[in-house]
């Protein structure tokens, strides 16, 4: 079933317009006629369930049939991703939202090569927010990721002293240990699951031995992805990856 997505869909029994950017794609691309069925996504867990209504060339009614809410996922998932280049970060963006990410934090570290001037932030974020509005079409995901405006790794600093938080650091560093086993020694330490879990990825070249105690002191474990030098974009989809993995094997055992 075709997904398009609108933040303020209207409720069951309404008819209701398309974006003219949405309504263009089901037209000429999808080729939606009247009487096809589609599904609308508000990006906080709502679906409804619609049928067209009318179709003309640049317009499309559709008419919610039945509507179905799914609530957030247990533990949420945090991407703290040094800023890479271009599309690159945007294929981060895609790839984390359909790995069920609820929040992306861009960060600046010392290597970022990719420095976005300050007065850029917002139009940043705003195409970060539609490449996962697009990921959540794609995947049939029903909450949309918050994204945060760049900000400087010693100021997103406080995303590891939550509580209930597991914060993991991907490093090249000699002691860091496996995902799973930072699972396991928050869960000897705490005596029960996280309830959420921030994952740490750093531009190529890593983090620097600074930012590293940085993030140490604040709480955040090194993690290894293996043996292999990843670039950054396959380290953070490694890391959300098997993060998730553990995190169902987590709930399953409640």
């Amino acid at each position: 079933m075709h997904r398009f997505f609108l933040p303020n869909a209207p409720g069951v029994g309404e008819a209701f317009e398309l974006p003219k950017s949405e309504a263009h794609h089901a037209v000429s691309v999808l080729r939606l006629r009247e009487g096809d069925k589609a599904l609308v996504l508000d990006g906080r867990g709502r679906r409804l369930h619609c049928e067209v209504a009318a179709c003309g060339r640049r317009q499309v009614r559709l008419r919610a049939l039945e509507e179905t809410r799914e609530p957030r996922g247990g533990c949420e998932l945090i991407l703290a991703q040094s800023i890479i280049k271009g599309k690159a970060m945007d294929l981060v963006v895609q790839k984390a939202t359909e790995l069920g990410v609820s929040r992306i934090a861009p960060i600046l570290t010392e290597r970022t090569v990719a420095r976005p001037d300050a007065r850029e932030f917002g139009a940043k974020r705003e195409k970060w927010r539609d490449v996962a509005i697009e990921a959540c079409k794609q995947c049939g995901a029903v909450w949309l990721p918050e994204i945060d405006e760049p900000t400087a790794l010693e100021d997103a600093l406080s995303l590891c002293g939550k509580a209930g938080r597991l914060s993991l650091a991907a490093a090249l560093e000699g002691d860091a240990v496996e995902i799973a086993a930072g699972f396991e020694a928050y869960g000897r330490k705490e005596s029960r699951p996280p309830e959420s879990v921030a994952i740490w990825i750093g531009p190529e070249g890593d983090f620097t031995a600074g930012e590293l105690r940085a993030l140490k002191k604040a709480g955040a474990v090194p993690v290894t992805l293996g043996g292999l030098t990843l670039r950054s974009e396959t380290a953070a989809l490694c890391a959300l990856s098997i993060a998730g993995a553990a995190l169902r094997a987590v709930n399953a055992g409640r």
